[in-house]
């Protein structure tokens, strides 16, 4: 298969998509599609399907039932291998599946070529644009560390430097604020929009925390039980009554200084 059309086509399209382990549906009836450079977060509760999702947009699924397209190929009748080298996929498995031995610029580096393992020569551009990313996230100071030293919010802006450093057409973040303290969230959170704000690829943001989404994204998609339960711009997406009836208790949605606050189990305030 040639590289990814840049064309006309979306980053990705999902038509009805169930997905099925054995006989127990994960996804029932998706449909969704994201353009190109638009940044969606998908938010819902623990097992509802969020991770699933990821794994079929970043073609290392394929759907039981439905249609996948992805970056203008159809799942299914293409070779998948290619493709994949144009998504970047950054979850909590990535950080075993660095050496121990590898730096911080090795492990970018390592990213851009498709592989975890830097064995040979870094080459003068590749250094460069390792450096750039690094940059941009705040973690050029320790290009020269070990990877497996860094602090937990340090690895995640690392990982993040690595996933755009490769020139993505489509960038996956399965829930990378998971274990971060306040301060850690905050500069990952920070990085990110200067990681993405210089990259031309489509971001799918997991997670199931409105605070950490802010008015930069494009749409959010509700995931309940295997099934969308809402699409469209966060304003309307994240509201007190929207995320009560996805959450199954109260729930009250601040939103103040381009971000959203979420209070659940009290009353909630009328309007919101």
């Amino acid at each position: 298969m040639a590289a990814p059309r840049c064309g006309g086509a979306p980053a990705f399209a999902l038509d009805r998509v169930t997905f099925r382990i054995d006989a127990a549906p994960i996804l029932n009836g998706v449909n969704w599609s994201v353009e190109r450079g638009e940044r969606w977060a998908v938010l819902g509760p623990n097992g509802c399907g969020k991770s699933t999702l990821l794994t079929l947009l970043a073609g290392r699924a394929h759907p039981t039932s439905g249609t996948v397209d992805l970056l203008g190929y159809r799942v299914g009748r293409v070779d998948l291998g290619p493709l994949r080298r144009a998504i970047a996929w950054v979850h909590a498995d990535l950080l075993a599946w660095v050496p121990r031995f590898q730096t911080v610029l090795e492990t970018v580096v390592a990213g851009m070529r498709g592989a975890f393992v830097v064995y040979d020569r870094i080459a003068p551009a590749e250094a460069d644009r390792a450096e750039s990313e690094l940059r941009a996230v705040g973690m050029l100071p320790l290009r020269d560390r070990r990877f497996v030293t860094l602090s937990t919010g340090e690895r995640q802006r690392a990982l993040i430097a690595r996933a755009f450093a490769a020139s993505p057409a489509l960038v996956l973040l399965d829930e990378p604020c998971a274990g971060l303290d306040p301060r850690a969230r905050e500069e990952f959170l920070t990085a990110l929009s200067a990681a993405a704000g210089r990259s031309a690829a489509a971001v799918v943001y997991v997670t199931h925390s409105i605070e950490e989404l802010d008015g930069s994204y494009d749409g959010v998609l509700l995931m309940k039980a295997g099934a969308g339960a809402g699409a469209g711009p966060p304003a309307t997406q994240l509201t007190g009554a929207r995320l009560s009836r996805l959450f199954d208790v109260p729930c009250e949605v601040i939103a103040a200084g381009g971000r959203f606050w979420l209070h659940v189990g009290g009353a909630r305030r009328s309007g919101r």
